[in-house]
């Protein structure tokens, strides 16, 4: 769980999986949950959320958003639509869905890099067998 801090004042604690995401405001950011579609505005900005939640991937005009949490994506009219879980409904203007979905690739694989540990000093001897035959 997480605490964040709501616009209003006080403080809620959400699991950061269940957000789906946030969207910039004149006092922080909108936060959409998909457990149950409720909303919320919190005083960190977006770009503060995806920091606190490293699932959440920018979508470029002030929003973070979950993209795990897409629950269906389309091309019309050279626009890229998609609706997350809670109903929330996007557009990109002039996106390709293939380059859409590459970005998130890498954004997960960049994650991926950055979580993963450290490979151990191969000088350390870590990984070698240890013992006698």
């Amino acid at each position: 769980m997480i605490v964040l801090r709501l616009a209003a004042g006080g403080r809620v604690a959400v699991r950061p999986e269940d957000v789906v995401a946030a969207q910039s405001s004149p006092w922080g950011a909108v936060v959409l949950l998909a457990s149950d579609s409720s909303t919320f505005e919190v005083e960190h900005s977006a770009d503060q959320m995806a920091k606190l939640i490293p699932s959440l991937w920018l979508h470029g005009d002030g929003t973070v958003i979950n993209p795990d949490r897409i629950a269906s994506i389309w091309e019309q009219d050279g626009d890229l639509h998609y609706r997350l879980e809670g109903g929330l409904q996007m557009t990109q203007r002039g996106v390709d869905l293939h380059q859409f979905m590459d970005a998130i690739e890498t954004a997960r694989r960049q994650r991926a890099a950055q979580d993963a540990p450290a490979d151990p000093d191969p000088s350390s001897g870590a990984g070698e067998p240890t013992g006698s035959v």
